[in-house]
């Protein structure tokens, strides 16, 4: 058997049978009677920083911050090249998968990571240092409720409270062993949503907490707020709320939806399907169409920057950007080179 090999530089997993194609074409042009038997492919090299995933996607001030395994912090300027996108080093975290991310309006952020991990930066995400002795609770979200206040959400019905911008925390055990997923706040309200359509409420910035179980609901994997209603996502599809979460009415929508991220601005929403597909809501969640979705394998994180404009980071550490509703989408990072291999007989 013999094998080729080639290096395809800037070349997307989803063209891959495009690529193939051609350099099939190429082959057998030039080997004249050779039968192809088999090819296979793969990606040496899954991404310029070497890691597969992009996990989620924030804004401070005018920059963009990306996380994903093998501890990645990517930092740009959605306003400059796409080629000036740089690392930010994160202190001693091994390759622990950075889970989720959030700031508040002024210099704060916090980072959650896998093995328990929580960072905090006060200089703009410059520096980052952690807070806490590693905890053995899985960390699944991580959300500022005010500008010094912030929520962690975790397994087993655990959350982590800050009163102090993520510098110091505090841990609540609910009594439930329902894991958590996400959390949210409108005006003085933050929901956290869970498996088994649970929903926890509390009033007071995390200080004390309500709980209620509606399992038609299903697993609740993300929540968020418009400037009128609650709307949640999860196995059961989208549900919205205009009663700070005492009642819950399903969205018109396509049938069988399967929601994983919930991502809100003004009152327009945006949801992203297990499947990848991106829906949206103009009028606080009530009703929901599908809209042009960017050729990514799966999108983990998306980032609305107006209702025109938003960036979706995902698999195959690919993020793209559009902004003229999702008509075109571009490459948001730079180019990574991938190898590819067929192997012929």
């Amino acid at each position: 058997m013999k094998q080729l090999h080639f290096n395809v530089l800037s070349i997307n997993l989803t063209n891959r049978d495009f690529v193939i194609h051609c350099l099939l074409m190429l082959i057998i042009s030039l080997g004249g009677s050779q039968k192809i038997l088999s090819q296979q492919v793969e990606i040496l090299s899954p991404s310029k920083y070497g890691v597969w995933n992009l996990t989620d996607v924030e804004k401070l001030g005018d920059k963009d911050f990306m996380c994903g395994d093998g501890g990645l912090l990517l930092s740009g300027n959605s306003n400059a090249s796409i080629d000036l996108h740089e690392r930010i080093a994160l202190p001693d975290i091994g390759s622990a998968m950075l889970v989720d991310i959030d700031f508040n309006s002024t210099s704060n952020g916090i980072i959650i990571a896998t093995g328990g991990i929580i960072l905090n930066t006060n200089d703009n995400a410059k520096t980052w240092t952690k807070t806490i002795q590693d905890s053995t609770d899985f960390f699944t979200s991580v959300n500022f409720v005010s500008e010094t206040h912030a929520i962690i959400t975790a397994m087993n019905g655990t959350l982590y409270k800050s009163i102090n911008s993520g510098i110091q925390w505090s841990k609540i055990k609910l009594p439930v062993s329902i894991d958590l997923r996400s959390t949210a706040t409108k005006n003085n309200t933050t929901l956290v949503s869970g498996d088994i359509g649970f929903i926890a409420k509390s009033t007071d910035l995390g200080s004390t907490w309500t709980m209620s179980s509606k399992s038609h609901l299903g697993t609740l994997y993300s929540i968020a707020a418009t400037d009128n209603a609650f709307i949640i996502g999860g196995s059961n599809g989208i549900y919205y709320s205009e009663d700070d979460g005492a009642t819950w009415k399903r969205a018109n929508q396509p049938n069988g939806l399967r929601i994983k991220l919930i991502k809100t601005l003004a009152r327009d929403a945006f949801a992203v399907s297990d499947s990848g597909f991106i829906y949206r809501s103009g009028d606080d969640g009530k009703n929901w169409s599908k809209t042009l979705t960017p050729n990514l394998y799966s999108i983990n994180g998306m980032l609305i920057l107006s209702n025109t404009t938003w960036l979706n980071v995902g698999e195959n550490s690919n993020a793209k950007h559009t902004s003229n509703n999702g008509g075109y989408y571009q490459d948001y990072l730079p180019p990574t080179t991938k190898t590819m291999f067929l192997s012929l007989h």
